[in-house]
């Protein structure tokens, strides 16, 4: 849940990049296998496909809980799930899966301690009636602790999309900082996100609290999160909220960055040959991504990733305040302006901003008034 899951608040924007993910060959190829049509856009058939089978096996065993479901998913995809919360779990762990491959002390050994994995899926190759085909192991160690829920339903989400006539290669799942990651990965990503959250067991929780509350804000969010996935980050809820949610509304990250022109200036290999910079660019406060809910994309907000932050802005506010400092204010698009297209359109809108770690995130919503 931590990858750059970064889109526009255009619909433009975002349509045209589900659209080329939807098109990518990777894509294309894996609805072929999976027996669905290459046609059109074959992201959104794999993810309704993979979406039907956990509502269809929902409707067979119904579960309450979304802990319920998923420990129904991995008995349904014959799966353990196994966490490692210390390093003395490796060699526990090694030692109880060890007919899983006779080198899995130095597997994890490698993944984990030396390589920076979160989940590492494995087959097992000569599988006894009873016993599980697959058993996926997950960073729950310091950091990961909360990436690890997220990342538990990353590999059960492989299983599902997976073609059975295909070889299994085995799984790993690293969250990088990266321009262009695997549309494979983006793929399961988007289907894990609808999963860990699914639906029609977490709306009815959010409601709740969105209705005790009074509105969506960071306090309704975190009062369903603690009811229904006290395991979740705190990012990975609020993805999950903006995006059931029916109201406009959308989620910023805030940090420190530079305009695209100024990245490619500082990443130039000429730049020491040059000397000092020409225009020494310096590092302003920015939205370094851009989630809006669907409701959001049908109305006129045009904010867009990496666009400077205004300075009477309530983001700005809560980047200098310590951790957990929720902050609320009423503000206008047209405070925001880019480069080529000067001020956004007037619009009043609702920010509730709050600091966690490096990041500062909002909420932004239409003004009543």
């Amino acid at each position: 849940a931590n990858g750059p899951a970064t889109s526009g608040f255009s619909s433009t924007r975002a349509c045209s990049r589900m659209t080329s993910l939807g098109r990518n060959p990777k894509i294309v190829g894996l609805a072929k296998e999976l027996g669905l049509s290459a046609r059109g856009d074959c992201l959104s058939r794999i993810k309704t496909y993979a979406i039907n089978r956990f509502s269809k096996l929902v409707d067979e065993h119904p579960v309450s809980s979304i802990k319920s479901l998923f420990q129904l998913g991995s008995s349904a995809l014959s799966a353990k799930v196994e966490f490692i919360r210390t390093d003395a779990d490796i060699e526990r762990l090694a030692a109880e899966y060890a007919v899983f491959s006779p080198t899995l002390k130095e597997q994890l050994t490698e993944e984990f301690l030396r390589g920076s994995t979160d989940g590492y899926l494995l087959r097992h190759p000569h599988p006894l009636p009873g016993d599980r085909r697959f058993v996926a192991f997950i960073d729950a160690r310091a950091t990961k602790e909360r990436r690890a829920y997220f990342t538990g339903w990353h590999e059960l989400v492989h299983l599902l999309v997976y073609p059975p006539q295909l070889a299994f290669p085995g799984f790993r799942r690293t969250v990088l900082e990266q321009i262009e990651k695997d549309p494979i990965e983006s793929l399961v990503d988007m289907v894990a996100g609808e999963l860990a959250f699914y639906k029609p067991l977490f709306q009815p929780v959010l409601q709740r609290a969105v209705s005790a509350a009074g509105r969506l804000s960071f306090h309704a969010i975190e009062q369903a999160r603690a009811a229904a996935t006290p395991e979740a980050s705190f990012y990975a809820t609020t993805i999950a909220c903006v995006r059931i949610t029916s109201d406009p509304v959308c989620l910023l990250c805030v940090d420190h960055g530079w305009k695209e022109s100024e990245k490619r200036e500082l990443a130039s290999p000429q730049l020491p040959l040059r000397g000092l910079a020409l225009t020494n660019p310096q590092a302003q406060l920015r939205a370094v991504r851009v989630i809006p809910n669907d409701a959001a994309k049908n109305r006129p907000l045009r904010i867009f990733r990496n666009m400077r932050v205004p300075a009477t802005s309530v983001l700005q506010e809560a980047y200098q305040s310590s951790d957990d400092t929720m902050i609320r204010g009423s503000e206008n698009q047209a405070d925001w302006e880019t480069t080529e297209q000067g001020h956004l359109p007037h619009l009043p809108i609702e920010i509730e901003a709050v600091r966690r770690g490096r990041y500062v995130y909002g909420l932004i919503s239409l003004s009543a008034s």
